[in-house]
């Protein structure tokens, strides 16, 4: 009888050890929703092949997705974070892949996500900040925090679906272009350099992909200097853009970037950006997404569907100056 009662007490015993353990088992796989994506890329321009994407090699490129809760009142705490996609061509801009090992599904209670995207993806540290440095090799960053330009991207499991059926990303750029022209319309001087400085404050900087907000970051030693040189002279008789590749440049750092231009050893002029004029007398400035001209003027002195695209430059305008 005492072994009977035992036996009894041993499977009673069992039964709530399996019914504990059952509680921190992973959900199974069939139950879960995986994520699905697409992009609304009629309005999207400026990229029509997977080798113009940042960072791209051999015409493979990759964006990285970051995700939070949207009931969370933040982006301090993370759904997930890094998750890798695949880019590849499409019939209207880009079919994006997870990458193996970084399938994601919807939360299991149906709380729903907000999403952002960025690429290209070696630009990102953990969580949501972007570290960028300026260089002749800064990468054309672009992130998506929106679907249509406006609201943000979001979505939700619902029941063996998801909320709306096709999470839709819209990338843009977060630095802004330079070009520089050089018109020289004298035969007293020839413009053999042009430097483009920008000030080591303004060298490095962090981009938090959930709050859109940028912060200062460690500054170099010395400036960041581009130089442009040539021999026979930049413009002469004519107008002659100096960097055929446009420079990316932070927003808003207008009035730390100095334009010299020289003739041998000799500095002809010296400008700042903002101290640039259109033709209705507005300062240049550097501004995401759009392209700044200045004209310098020398007289006598496993996803299913999940696509994306890119928006493209806007020219933002020619600035002139007079040397």
């Amino acid at each position: 009888m005492n072994g009977i009662k035992l036996f009894g007490l041993l499977a009673g015993m069992s039964a709530l050890a399996a019914c504990s353990n059952e509680k921190t088992l992973p959900e199974p796989s069939f139950g879960r929703v995986p994520i699905s994506m697409s992009a609304n890329v009629n309005t999207i321009f400026g990229r029509a092949e997977v080798s113009t994407f940042p960072n791209a090699v051999s015409d493979a490129a990759q964006v990285a997705i970051v995700a939070r809760k949207t009931s969370a009142a933040d982006w301090s705490t993370l759904y997930f974070s890094g998750a890798i996609a695949n880019v590849g061509a499409a019939a209207s801009g880009y079919s994006l892949a997870w990458a193996a090992g970084h399938d994601k599904y919807w939360p299991s209670n149906g709380d729903g996500l907000t999403l952002v995207a960025y690429s290209p993806i070696s630009v990102g540290t953990a969580g949501t900040l972007l570290n960028i440095a300026l260089s002749p090799s800064t990468p054309d960053v672009i992130v998506a925090h929106t679907k249509d330009g406006t609201s943000p991207v979001t979505g939700m499991k619902s029941g063996s679906g998801q909320t709306p059926s096709s999470i839709n990303f819209l990338f843009e750029h977060i630095l802004g272009q330079l070009t520089v022209k050089v018109n020289n319309t004298s035969s007293s001087f020839q413009v053999t350099k042009v430097e483009i400085a920008v000030g080591k404050n303004n060298c490095v900087k962090t981009y938090d992909v959930g709050t859109r907000a940028w912060a200062a970051g460690i500054a170099p030693a010395s400036d960041e200097k581009y130089t442009y040189t040539k021999i026979t002279g930049f413009g002469n008789g004519s107008t002659q853009t100096v960097n055929t590749n446009p420079l990316l440049l932070f927003p808003g750092t207008e009035s730390d970037i100095q334009i010299n231009i020289y003739q041998g050893a000799d500095l002809l002029a010296s400008r700042k950006i903002n101290e640039f004029l259109d033709a209705e007398d507005a300062p240049a400035s550097i501004v995401a997404g759009k392209r700044t001209t200045l004209i310098l003027t020398v007289s006598d002195a496993a996803m299913s569907a999940l696509a994306a695209g890119v928006q493209g430059w806007e020219e933002l305008g020619e600035f002139g100056s007079a040397v």
